[in-house]
């Protein structure tokens, strides 16, 4: 007859516990038991699970979690439905420490990988991460990695990352190496049903959401090339170098674009500086989105210095002017041509020309005022006006020996040694016209006195100086 003997269930083990097993002995003792804290010793000194000093060792093969046949030394495979947050690992360290110096640590996780030995290695990574949805309902954010880092403390710190990588080429062995690049971001299209409303290969945002006082300088991004150790003559590069390369592209490989293809997009107002020289192998536009010369300015410009150039052409069609007429003639007066020297120019350079304060009452449609408030004057537009004038003085003046449109008598007018006259010029220099007699120049003069009435109006008579 049996005999069923029950007893309580415990919620609590203690090592004191026993626990009854079965005597497998050829001898056939019956039932016998085993304290918990013997069998716990026994699989600790003859099983995989080491204790060491605050925890244990696995010293067996790989560990799995959710998964009997672990890939890794340690695999963890989870299948979960849930809607519902799932953690594949969740660390979450808190340190409170006290003192001074920079004794204290604490990182979430620390992956250290070494590749050696001479075999061939074909991939070293020290964290790999891939993040996957393959579902079909809508989802909100689908990141490969999300870094974040938050000061919530109140003592300085040194440097402040939101996310550090170094990459570092130590040893002295000799390597041949086809690119080394320290960081690489590719967004890859391969779906040719994606409709994306925005894409940015790199975003770099610098958000001020407090008053925040910034002591040395700002930027965005920052492009520079240190030298520790070594100068730069002692770096060679066999190529260009650059330091920030756009890739040349031809028309076929531009998308299609229906607004204005740029490769650089500034839409800040703020001016830009470089220090170096720039080069632009096509057309530059200021002021014009679509330059249709190498150099295409819509608006007004300046030059502090000299401008140098082969042909000066102003643009001179009669349908791109209005209001067309003759040039007034009469007042060659008042214009006064000075030589003068400029006070920005080093050296004692002579310049010839006007003072806008002395033409700008009579002839104001030559001045020009810049955006600073200094005025200029329309040179081409004064000596087309001048040139105008100097005709109007030289229909009146008659080098024939007689009456204006006549032989006339000899010495009717006191002309007749103007009957040798080669040519007659006005010299810009001397302010005065000159003429050439038998290969000598000489000047002319106009006195009242030689004012002779002709027809409708008195006539100018020329006297050469002797």
């Amino acid at each position: 007859m049996a005999r069923i003997i029950s007893y309580p269930v415990l919620s609590t083990i203690s090592s004191e516990d026993w626990i009854p097993i079965s005597d497998i002995s050829t001898v056939g003792n019956p039932l016998r038991n085993v304290a918990v804290g013997a069998l716990s010793t026994f699989f600790n000194e003859n099983g995989v699970w080491a204790p060491i000093t605050g925890g244990i060792n696995y010293a067996g093969g790989n560990v799995g979690i959710g998964t009997i046949t672990p890939a890794g030394y340690l695999a963890i495979q989870k299948t979960d439905a849930g809607n519902d947050t799932t953690d594949g690992i969740n660390i979450g360290i808190t340190k409170t420490s006290s003192g001074t110096g920079y004794a204290t640590q604490i990182r979430g996780i620390n992956v250290e990988v070494e590749n050696s030995g001479s075999a061939e290695a074909y991939a070293t990574s020290g964290v790999r991460s891939v993040s996957k949805y393959s579902g079909s309902g809508n989802a909100y954010f689908l990141s490969g990695m999300v870094s974040t880092t938050t000061n919530e403390g109140s003592g300085d710190l040194l440097a402040f990352y939101g996310m550090y990588t170094t990459m570092n080429s130590n040893g002295t062995g000799v390597q041949d190496v086809d690119y080394m690049i320290g960081n690489t971001i590719a967004m890859n299209f391969n779906n040719p049903n994606l409709d994306v409303n925005r894409v940015g290969c790199i975003n770099a945002q610098l958000n001020f959401n407090a008053a925040t006082t910034i002591n040395t300088e700002a930027y965005i991004m920052l492009l520079d090339t240190d030298f520790t150790g070594v100068t730069g003559t002692d770096v060679t590069v066999a190529g260009d170098f650059s330091y920030l390369l756009i890739k040349g592209h031809t028309a076929a490989d531009v998308p299609i674009v229906t607004g204005t293809a740029r490769a650089i997009n500034s839409e800040s107002t703020l001016p830009s500086r470089f220090a170096g020289d720039i080069h632009a192998e096509g057309n530059v536009g200021v002021g014009n989105a679509s330059p249709a010369y190498k150099l295409d300015v819509t608006g007004e410009g300046r030059f502090t210095s000299t401008l140098t150039c082969q042909t000066l052409v102003q643009t001179s069609q009669r349908d791109q002017k209005k209001d067309i007429g003759d040039i007034d003639k009469n007042s060659a007066a008042k214009i006064q041509f000075k030589e003068y020297k400029y006070k920005a120019e080093s050296g004692e350079r002579k310049r010839y020309g006007v003072v806008v304060e002395d033409i700008e009452e009579h002839y104001p449609e030559l001045v020009h005022t810049g955006a600073d408030g200094v005025k200029g004057i329309s040179y081409i537009d004064l000596l087309v006006k001048r040139v105008a004038e100097l005709e109007k003085e030289l229909e009146g003046i008659s080098l024939t020996p007689g009456p204006k449109g006549e032989a006339g008598a000899a010495g009717k007018d006191g002309n007749t040694h103007l009957s040798n006259v080669s040519s007659i010029f006005y010299n810009s220099k001397a302010g005065k016209l000159e003429v050439l007699i038998e290969g000598q120049i000489r000047p002319l003069q106009f006195t009242p006195a030689i004012l002779e009435q002709e027809g409708e109006g008195p006539v100018l008579k020329p006297r050469i100086i002797e």
